[in-house]
Order: structure tokens, then sequence, then C-alpha cells
């Protein structure tokens, strides 16, 4: 016996209107669920790459799961490449995993806690912190890694310790001074006094020279000291012959230069105009640039420093015929942190700090080298 259906007007039957009803809705919830999926999904993109310091988020191998735009940029490369990949190789740069990496103390010790760590990256230093969670959808561990740069911090601390410690040497140079000055003013007024009663035909009278000479020049040095290291009173600018400011600096480093096989040539333009400017901040450029002079040449060489005008410029240059900056570094020098001497001999940050120094006062500092044959620092100041 056959089963009657009722029939609607159009034919159709009732059960399979209704049935298309049903997956009508079912449709449209699904498609609103997929949008709400999409929609939270792009906002937490947004969101995610909207910080504006490198965020990235790690499984347990180290290997990237995400990233931020941010920490892209800083890496310079496309999210997608880096992806999959180990964050320590593709963000840091290194071979292996990073010195006081904060996501290997959390997944090494099972926490939860966030731990801290510094890390220098791409020449800048950032301050990491990484906290581990649970992913319920890949059943394992992750690690959240954030970087805040703290370069700017670290420059400012490093320049008010130098300030500590030029003050400090301010005050002990001005001690010694005075001890020394004292006795050496005494050797200059015997010599003066003998030499009153020896004949200058006497073979003692040119030793007696020598001895009051010796004794000058022990007076300058003592007296450049003293000048180099006074902390300068309030920024205050005056106008400036940077060959003096040099040829200051140059019976401190006289020794040093000589006993290291260093040669010092000189060429000053004695026309050169005056520079307005910080008579001890620039005097800490050109000692800074002298000293890392000294150290390029390990194996003795020749330290040219030159002075001259161009237009209403004044340029000063420190060369030196050391082993020079390989081209891929070039870009790197003034930058904080970078040094090529070895740990514990260098901050980094002297050519950063002149950098600065010299940019402040309306000027700019370029550098030329070939690898093996020296570097050529040249700063450049609007003539006052």
């Amino acid at each position: 016996m056959k089963r009657r259906t009722r029939k609607t007007n159009k034919g159709k039957t009732s059960r399979g209107k209704g049935g298309y009803d049903i997956a009508k809705r079912e449709l449209i919830e699904a498609r609103r669920l997929i949008d709400i999926i999409s929609r939270g999904k792009y906002q937490w993109q947004a969101t995610f790459d909207a910080i504006s310091d490198p965020v990235l988020i790690i499984d347990e191998r180290f290997r990237i799961v995400r990233a931020n735009k941010s920490l892209a940029s800083v890496a310079g490369k496309d999210i997608r490449l880096i992806i999959g990949k180990p964050c320590y190789r593709e963000f840091a740069g290194n071979k292996k995993i990073c010195l006081g990496c904060p996501a290997k103390k959390v997944l090494d010790s099972s926490a939860i806690d966030v731990d801290y760590g510094e890390l220098a990256i791409h020449g800048r230093q950032y301050a990491a912190k990484a906290f581990s969670f649970w992913d319920e959808v890949d059943k394992a561990s992750s690690v959240v890694v954030h970087y805040r740069d703290i370069t700017e911090e670290r420059r400012l601390q490093e320049e008010l310790i130098q300030q500590e410690k030029m003050a400090s040497i301010g005050m002990l140079a001005s001690g010694i001074a005075h001890e020394i000055n004292n006795p050496i003013g005494g050797i200059i007024a015997i010599s003066q006094l003998i030499k009153r009663r020896v004949d200058e035909s006497h073979e003692l009278y040119k030793d007696i020279e020598e001895i009051e000479s010796a004794a000058r020049r022990c007076k300058q040095i003592v007296g450049d000291l003293l000048n180099f290291a006074r902390p300068a009173s309030n920024g205050v600018e005056e106008l400036i012959n940077l060959n003096s400011v040099i040829e200051g600096l140059l019976p401190l480093v006289k020794a040093v230069m000589k006993s290291g096989g260093i040669e010092i040539r000189t060429d000053f333009d004695k026309m050169l105009p005056l520079v307005r400017g910080n008579r001890g901040k620039l005097g800490q450029v050109f000692l800074n640039l002298i000293t890392n002079a000294f150290h390029a040449m390990d194996r003795g060489g020749v330290l040219s420093i030159r002075t001259y005008r161009r237009g209403d410029k004044v340029f000063a240059e420190v060369c030196d015929t050391g082993c020079g900056i390989p081209k891929e570094d070039l870009g790197k020098v003034f930058n904080p942190f970078f040094t090529t001497r070895p740990p514990g001999e260098g901050t980094g940050l002297g050519l950063f700090v002149s950098y600065g120094i010299i940019k402040s006062h309306g000027g700019d500092i370029a550098v030329e080298s070939c690898p093996g044959k020296g570097s050529i620092f040249t700063v450049s100041l609007p003539a006052a």
C-alpha cells in the first residue's frame, strides 16, 4: 500500500520545503559564523600588527609561529618568509640561540612567569620579555616574546656615566695639576737660576736648558689634561679654532702613539675660519677619532690630521693607515653599540656619541675606508 503525501499548490511536498528551509537557515548561520571568525581573525591580526614593538610567537623548537609587521621590519624580511623558521636566525641573524634569550629561560624552566633579557639585534639594543602559554589548537607550549628598543635609554645612561667619569677626572686632574705644577715650577725656577750662574759656553748650560724645556712640556701636558677634563659650563658655546682644539689633544696622545710605532703628521690651515661650538665636546669628538685610529694601527703606521676650508664650511680629516673597515660595516660605524674591537675593549658608543655632537653643532661626519689600507673620517662644521 503506497504512502500518501499531501502536495502543495506547486506540486512540492511539505516535507521537502521544510528540509530546504532548514538547510537555508543552517547555511545562513554558517556564513554568519564564518564572517564573525573572519572579522575576529582580521581584528586580531590588525591589533597584532598595530603594536609598534616587535612581537613574535614561537614554538618549543624556537620556530616562528606568528610575527607582527614591526618585527618583520626590523628583520628586513617578509613575514611569510620567516614563518616556521628559527627566530634566532631570521630575526636576530644568529646561527644559534641568542645569549640570554628569555624565551629559552621560560621553556627550560616550564615557567609561565615573564622573564627578562637584553639582546643586541641589528646594531640596536632590545629589552626582551617572554611568557609561555598552552596552545589548545596545536596542543603544545608556545612562547610570546616582546622586544622593546632601549638603545636611546642605554645611550643616555652611558652618556651620564661618561659625564660622571669626566667630572671625576676633572676633579682629580685639578688636584694633580696643583700638586705637580708646584714642583715643576720649582724645577723651572731653579733651572733659570743655575743658567744665570753658568756661562753659555759651558757644557752644562745645554743640559740645564733641556731640563727646563722638559719641565715646561710637563707643565703644558698637565694644563692640556686639565683643560680637556674640565666639564663644559652648561654647554656654553664660543668661537673656536679647530686647529687649537686638535693641537691641544696631541700632547695627550703623543707618547702612546710613539710607543705603538705611529707617526703623527699634521697639516693645519693657518687661515682656518673659526667655528661656533662647545670646546669640550668638540675635543671629545677628535680625541675619539684619534683613539680609534690608534687602535686600527696595531702594527704601527701614520696618523694624518688635516684642516681646511671649502666655501662656508670648515673641515678636519683624521686619516690612518690601519686595517680599514669592511664595506658591509661602513653603514654601521655610527650605530650605537657597534664595534669591531674584541669584547670588553670598547662600548661601541664613541662614534655614535661623536656623530650626535657634530650634528648638534650643525655639521656632519663621514667616513671613507679601504680594507687593509686605512680610513679617513671627515668632520665638517659651518664657519662662524
